[in-house]
C-alpha cells in the first residue's frame, strides 16, 4: 500500500519548507515545539584586511 496515505497532520502543528535552486527542502514536519532551527541565520559581516594584511572586524 502507498505510504502517502499513512501521513497524518497534527492540529496546531507547523510544516516548513525552504525552496532553493536545487529544489524544495523539508525543514520541519508536524513541529509543535520551538521553530528556532527553521529561521535562517543572518549573513556574517565581511572581514576587512588591515594594511599589514591581518584580518580585522570593523
Amino acid at each position: 500500500m502507498d505510504l502517502f496515505q499513512r501521513l497524518e497532520i497534527g492540529t496546531c502543528s507547523v510544516t516548513a519548507f525552504r525552496f532553493t535552486p536545487m529544489g524544495p527542502r523539508l525543514l520541519a514536519f508536524n513541529e509543535m515545539g520551538t521553530l528556532a532551527h527553521v529561521i535562517p541565520k543572518p549573513p556574517e559581516p565581511p572581514v576587512a584586511e588591515s594594511a599589514t594584511g591581518e584580518a580585522t572586524n570593523p
